[in-house]
């Protein structure tokens, strides 16, 4: 029942520092969170300890969100960063841990230098959580962004390990640099090659369970939220880096998920990231939370311990930050000045601008959830029996470090790199939702007009790209409201099963398929009719009654002769399979050409995913895998559909201006944009 309360208690400490975000919008939802728990323990009728393992908190807390971090992460800008990030995460993290070590146990000569490394190695990690909550006065680069979110992503990792060494170093009273170095490169890389392992894996299973032609949102949402803790059980297991491979799992499957198109799979998008939205909002919550409530019991022990005078407690916290900051800055002045560009392959100059982007990531990357979960695994013993040395006080140094470097990110970061003031360019941009929608629909169009059969499927890939666009702005505008959109497939849905009905009756009439085999389609058709309209269609019901009598005599006939030896059994299913096919190669020119002319009153994104919906259906009734010649070959159309589409939203874009239905500002932006994406496109070839 305690456990119950405390889980409540924490929930709406969580639920609380979401009001209070908005309220006090200068304020930092972590610290926020942090001063909630801190009530929570003050208040509390009786203290409250909270007896969790270190392992079950990584694994309940920081591998979803580790996984969430790295499935939402910028791959391209983090590989073309990926020297300056593993310096970070390796080389800046064990220089942290060996300059924090010996300023310690300088300081402090009773804390041995190995508990010290310990404390050293626990700061070494950076928060991603605390970056991402920064307020929008924040704005950093896109090289900045790929440098914090590719740190805390393998950091962790780093300073895990190190961090194990440090303790058995200091519980054993014995260190091996060689066995700590041998260790270490088997934990980093294995974890990588695990994450790897169990992503393809779960892709596998993925294709598989589609190739049956299911696409259950329940089942691959559920699959994607387990994911994360059955990586970390694996590694935990075989004894490799559980972090990093939860890291490595999430690139991965990631980088699966972008090459997927349609519109159930955007649904399923949509669905998992609004679904990873909140689990990742609770457990960032719940983690800052408990860092608030462990903060008046880690302080008031230390506090009042006789050994030590407060004053000087307060100088040591203050000093370690001190260390870590000039030691991280430091590290990436450095680090930046040996950076090459990547086209002029120059070394860049230390400016103003490039002093203040070292300083905007030097204050970036705050301590957090992680430097918690690891400090509070200190064992209370050493080897011999005795207590742990100073690990009170390793405790108290370590949240005072994670409090002076959220107040830090939070007040100093919006200083050094501030939101610039919206143009008048970027206002018009945002205020013309609606004109660049149609923009694109008329793009959708032009292609679809265009359409040939041999170019069908690239067609289609890129008009699905555009759908997606289309899908991003509206959710941005807020133009269109989810009632008007839901209603509008339904009717259009409603609308194809109709076309659907008449093809039939159409083939039903010219004798080109069987009666009893047309029959059992209709009614399949029939019922999908009544589930959309709620109501059974009298037209329908009195054309299906006069062909029911009509073929009554056949359909007994037919059975009949199905009866008899020798006959196969499956042949009216087969027929029913290749008439399915059919119909669903009407559903899609009927489709296409309602895009083609325009004549349609839906609008193009809604039978452009109507069309990759009943493709995608067709394609799994055909069972048919394409061969890798044929899989090239529409890649390379795609292609050359991608570059078409891109020069139609130029002229659509000039057009406009000519015009005079956009200004010069809006105009060159606009241009800009698909001048970036052509780059994109240039650049995979």
């Amino acid at each position: 029942m305690a456990t119950l309360e405390f889980i409540l208690l924490v929930s709406a400490a969580v639920l609380v520092s979401a009001v209070l975000d908005e309220l006090i919008p200068r304020i930092s939802m972590p610290l926020i969170q942090i001063a909630l728990g801190v009530v929570i323990a003050l208040l509390s009728w009786n203290p409250i300890t909270l007896d969790i393992s270190p392992d079950i908190f990584l694994l309940l807390f920081i591998a979803p969100l580790l996984y969430y971090e790295a499935k939402k992460t910028d791959r391209t800008s983090l590989w073309r960063q990926h020297r300056s990030v593993l310096s970070l995460a390796i080389g800046l993290v064990v220089a942290i841990m060996l300059i924090v070590g010996f300023s310690l146990h300088l300081l402090i000569p009773s804390v041995p230098l190995a508990a010290a490394m310990a404390l050293g190695a626990a700061l070494g990690p950076t928060d991603a959580v605390a970056v991402s909550s920064m307020k929008s006065e924040v704005k950093l680069t896109r090289r900045e962004n790929a440098l914090l979110n590719g740190e805390c992503l393998l950091n962790d990792a780093s300073g895990v390990v190190a961090f194990q060494f440090a303790i058995a170093a200091t519980v054993t009273g014995f260190y091996s640099v060689e066995s700590a170095a041998v260790d270490f490169v088997v934990e980093f890389f294995g974890g990588i090659a695990l994450g790897i392992i169990v992503a393809l894996i779960i892709h596998f299973i993925n294709q598989r369970v589609r190739d049956m032609g299911l696409e259950s949102i329940t089942f691959f949402s559920l699959l994607d939220i387990i994911t994360p803790f059955l990586v970390y059980m694996a590694s935990e297991a075989i004894h490799v880096s559980g972090i990093l491979a939860v890291v490595a799992c999430g690139l991965v499957i990631s980088s699966y998920q972008d090459r997927r198109i349609g519109p159930t799979v955007s649904r399923l998008n949509i669905h998992q990231d609004n679904v990873w939205k909140v689990i990742s909002f609770a457990l960032n919550g719940i983690v800052f939370v408990i860092l608030g409530l462990e903060l008046p019991l880690a302080f008031t022990t230390t506090w009042q311990t006789p050994y030590v005078n407060n004053g000087v407690l307060i100088g040591l916290v203050l000093a370690i930050t001190v260390v870590i900051v000039l030691v991280r800055f430091a590290w990436i002045l450095v680090m930046e000045r040996l950076h090459k560009h990547p086209v002029t392959n120059q070394r860049s100059k230390l400016n103003l601008k490039r002093v203040l982007s070292c300083l905007a990531l030097t204050i970036g990357g705050p301590k957090g959830a992680v430097t918690l979960s690891i400090i509070l695994s200190i064992p209370y013993t050493i080897g011999n029996g005795e207590p742990f040395p100073d690990r009170d006080l390793l405790i108290f140094v370590a949240s005072g470090v994670i409090l002076c470097t959220l107040a830090l990110a939070n007040f100093i970061l919006p200083l050094v790199s501030p939101t610039p003031k919206k143009s008048e360019v970027a206002i018009e941009y945002e205020e013309r939702a609606g004109l660049r929608i149609e923009i694109l629909r008329n793009v959708i169009q032009r292609l679809s007009s265009e359409q040939r059969e041999s170019n069908a499927n690239a067609t289609r890939a890129v008009i699905s790209m555009y759908n997606d666009r289309i899908q991003r702005i509206i959710s941005e505008s807020d133009e269109i409201s989810d009632k008007q959109i839901e209603n509008m497939q339904r009717h259009l849905k409603v609308e194809i099963v109709r076309h659907q009905q008449r093809y039939l009756t159409h083939l039903l009439d010219t004798d080109q398929i069987d009666a009893a085999t047309a029959y059992r389609l209709a009614r399949r058709l029939a019922m999908q009719e009544q589930i959309l309209t709620h109501h059974r269609s009298k037209r329908w019901i009195v054309r299906a009654a006069q062909r029911r009598i009509m073929t009554s005599f056949r359909s007994v006939g037919v059975f009949i002769h199905q009866m008899l030896p020798g006959d196969d059994q499956n042949n009216t299913e087969i027929a029913v399979h290749n008439l399915r096919i059919l119909v669903e190669k009407e559903t899609i020119r009927y489709l296409d050409n309602k895009i083609a002319t325009g004549e349609s009153k839906y609008p193009p994104e809604l039978l452009g995913e109507a069309v990759a919906e009943h493709t995608a259906i067709m394609n799994t009734l055909i069972r048919r895998s394409p061969s890798i010649v044929f899989m090239a070959q529409t890649l390379d159309d795609t292609e050359d559909i991608m570059r078409k589409g891109y020069r139609f939203e130029l002229e659509e874009i000039q057009d406009l201006y000519d015009q005079n239905e956009i200004s010069r500002g809006l105009m060159k932006l606009l241009r800009e944009n698909v001048y970036l994406m052509q780059l994109d496109l240039e650049d995979r070839l």
